[in-house]
């Protein structure tokens, strides 16, 4: 068995966790998985003649858990959630805070990819 340990910046989140562990379940060869949000770390187990390093790495950056860097669009004023004013059933005041379609505060957030009617989730193609 081979082991590999990644450093992953954009996994800050157990929603992140969730993602990883699901797209490294996957990949043939795979024997345990160990991720962690709060280190920002992945540890894999896997079969070094059924899988490779680098394929395990590639698989994470196709869905954007690269190792590399930490690539954060910069904070504008287009990127943070939207707070609006309205008036509901019955007359009732609210105020309703919305995070735009493209991306929360960071921009898109690998594992909560915006899905249309008819999209397929990525980790179902």
């Amino acid at each position: 068995m081979e082991r590999l340990t990644l450093e992953l910046p954009m996994m800050y989140g157990d929603h992140h966790v969730v993602e990883v562990r699901s797209i490294l379940a996957a990949l043939p060869g795979i024997a345990k998985v160990y991720a962690s949000s709060a280190r920002q770390k992945v540890e894999v187990e896997y079969d070094g003649g059924q899988l490779n390093a680098e394929a395990v790495k590639q698989a994470l950056a196709a869905r954007g858990y690269s190792s590399d860097s930490l690539d954060l669009p910069p904070v504008s004023p287009r990127t943070k959630t939207i707070t609006e004013y309205a008036v509901g059933p019955g007359g009732v005041e609210e105020f309703v805070e919305r995070v735009p379609a493209w991306g929360g505060a960071f921009g898109p957030c690998p594992g909560f990819e915006v899905l249309h009617p008819g999209d397929v989730h990525p980790a179902d193609r």
